[in-house]
């Protein structure tokens, strides 16, 4: 059997690389990559999601110098259970 997978292609590579790379951040740099983090991490707990196993190299950078979080190998699903999350009506 074979499995292909397709991933968007990342030119900065992981942030581990990325981190080793530029040195050390400057605090807008770093406050914008925690803001980033914090914001998908917010997403996927909204969907019930655990990643588990969230370190720099799981973390990959666009050249625009945005994050996605990657390898979702450890994390759990469902944790809502029959709950859904509240609906933000402004």
């Amino acid at each position: 059997m074979l499995v292909l997978l397709g991933l968007e292609f990342m030119s900065c590579g992981d942030f581990f690389d990325f981190l080793e790379m530029k040195g050390r951040l400057d605090i807008p740099s770093a406050r914008f990559y925690a803001a980033e983090l914090v914001c998908g991490i917010q997403f996927l707990h909204s969907k019930g999601i655990i990643h588990r196993d969230l370190k720099p190299e799981n973390i990959l950078v666009a050249d625009t110098g945005h994050i996605k979080i990657t390898d979702f190998g450890l994390a759990l699903e469902n944790m809502l259970g029959d709950a859904q999350p509240p609906i933000c009506r402004n």
